[in-house]
């Protein structure tokens, strides 16, 4: 039996903190040693940690590359969830995967981490960067490793168990990719600017793509907008309307050669199938029918994105297929596009956001409904697909460095 994510939260909060607070005593360098500068170690392997989310882990790209930049001969590892393996394979800097799989009975899950544990005490990193926001087994895993340097993010809204001996602060106004490179800096990557970054994929992702939709019967003169109905399980409240979507599918299937196309993971089939249903003859529906390189391949192709703030829009972000992105819990300012071939619809409502990385992402509406999102109507969300296929410019929400 797999487990929640609202357990997964429960654990991490209180029985996280609980076991960190049993290991302090072992932690005493932190408190009576000399910290660590990064000057202090020419690394040779170097472990990245980031659990959660495929769109964040595309995110954290130019950190990673920006790592292997600056040590282009340490071995640099990515320790994730065994559901991200595949997609740690378009990620060029990275060696080598570790994955922990939490599909199972809390038992067995509790026995896998103590193993993952081990094996990563056994691979004796010089260096750390836990890309995670303020998960408490992340921070465990930094101080397991016994490496000399372990860099991660501190609040003090969030203890940690003070694990990591450079701590980077999380400026909740800053663009998550400026967080992460911030913690790239602290970990030695010299560079004011992030480098350019972009997920690499070859001719399997685009034959994948293309196929599949010649299967679907779309010509190859058809300008393509990709549609994600869905939103991570972390906080399914950032989803707008279905019928929404299905007007704006309707509606853009009108247009002389555009071509709306439903995309999705195949736990989402049934209610990305649904809207894709009420959207009319013209839409296609390829929810749970291409890998993560298939989908990758199929943005290859596309000419727009519509979508909910989630990762189907980040890994959009990496691979330059402009966007027309719907906030309301979180804010754009932190997850939302950084240059203007992209348009951000947020109603800044008094309320929003509701959510952020020091409260888990749990949504706490005033409201009982998402107001934020249910006052963004169709037709705005369709004039401004059009303006994106016109190439018109949008809005940045990203504050000036």
């Amino acid at each position: 039996m797999a487990l929640s994510l609202d357990f997964l939260h429960w654990t991490d909060r209180y029985v996280g903190t609980l076991v960190l607070t049993l290991l302090q005593p072992f932690n005493w360098r932190y408190y009576f040693g000399r910290r660590p500068a990064i000057d202090d170690v020419r690394p040779e392997r170097i472990l990245v940690v980031k659990f959660w989310g495929i769109g964040s882990i595309a995110l954290a790209g130019q950190t990673v590359t920006a790592l292997r930049a600056r040590y282009p001969d340490a071995r640099i590892d990515f320790l994730t969830l065994d559901g991200n393996r595949s997609f740690l394979g378009y990620l060029p800097a990275v060696d080598r995967a570790h994955t922990l799989d939490i599909r199972t009975s809390v038992f067995v899950v509790l026995w896998r981490i103590a193993k993952m544990l081990l094996t990563l005490r056994r691979e004796r990193y010089d260096l750390v960067v836990d890309l995670e926001f303020f998960t408490r087994i992340s921070a465990l895993v930094s101080f397991a490793s016994g490496a000399k340097v372990r860099v991660g993010f501190h609040a003090w809204e969030v203890w940690r168990g003070n694990f990591h001996n450079i701590r980077v602060p999380f400026n909740r106004y800053w663009h998550v990719t400026r967080n992460f490179y911030n913690l790239g800096r602290a970990a030695g990557v010299d560079d004011e600017s992030p480098p350019p970054f972009r997920l690499a994929i070859g001719d399997a992702e685009h034959d994948e793509a293309a196929a599949a939709l010649t299967e679907a019967g779309v010509a190859d003169d058809e300008r393509l907008v990709l549609i994600n109905v869905n939103a991570g399980e972390m906080a399914l409240e950032r989803r707008w309307p279905a019928q929404h979507f299905a007007s704006v599918a309707r509606s853009l299937a009108s247009e002389d050669g555009v071509r709306p196309v439903f995309i999705g993971a195949p736990s989402e089939r049934d209610y990305v199938g649904a809207v894709a249903s009420a959207a009319g003859d013209r839409a296609i529906d390829l929810s749970g029918k291409l890998s993560i390189g298939g989908l990758l391949g199929l943005y290859a192709r596309a000419a727009a994105l519509v979508t909910n703030d989630t990762g189907p829009l980040q890994l959009a972000l990496t691979q330059g297929l402009p966007t027309v992105s719907l906030f309301g819990p979180e804010t754009p300012v932190l997850y939302g596009p950084t240059d203007t071939r992209h348009h951000v619809l947020y109603a800044g409502l008094a309320c929003s956001p509701c959510m952020n990385v020091h409260s888990q992402k749990k949504v706490r509406c005033i409201h009982g409904r998402p107001l934020c999102l249910e006052s963004i109507t169709p037709d705005r969300v369709a004039d401004e697909t059009r303006a994106t296929l016109r190439g018109e410019p949008g809005r940045v929400w990203q504050l000036d460095a």
